[in-house]
């Protein structure tokens, strides 16, 4: 408020770690119509083989669809769209 009151807009930086990166990524592009890109994904982190089984379950059981660019989830997936972001988070 006191910024304000002297005449300066208050601003905060907040400096996100490649984990909380990619968890911000997967939660908004898996919310879109686009999806999620890979290569911004792949950019991001390296993602191991536990990463990847859990990305298996999600697609083998129709939640989730891959594409050459992007995952997306299918109709049936968006009933669930927070808890397959958040099964695929990757937490330190």
């Amino acid at each position: 408020m006191r910024s304000i009151e002297q005449g300066s807009l208050p601003e905060t930086v907040e400096t996100l770690s490649a984990n909380d990166r990619f968890n911000e990524l997967l939660l908004t592009g898996l919310r879109t119509k686009w999806g999620v890109s890979k290569n911004e994904l792949h950019n991001t982190l390296n993602l191991d083989s536990d990463w990847q089984k859990r990305l298996s379950h999600w697609k083998s059981n129709e939640y989730l669809i891959e594409t050459t660019d992007a995952f997306l989830l299918t109709e049936k997936g968006k009933l669930l769209a927070d808890a397959i972001a958040s099964d695929l988070f990757v937490i330190d």
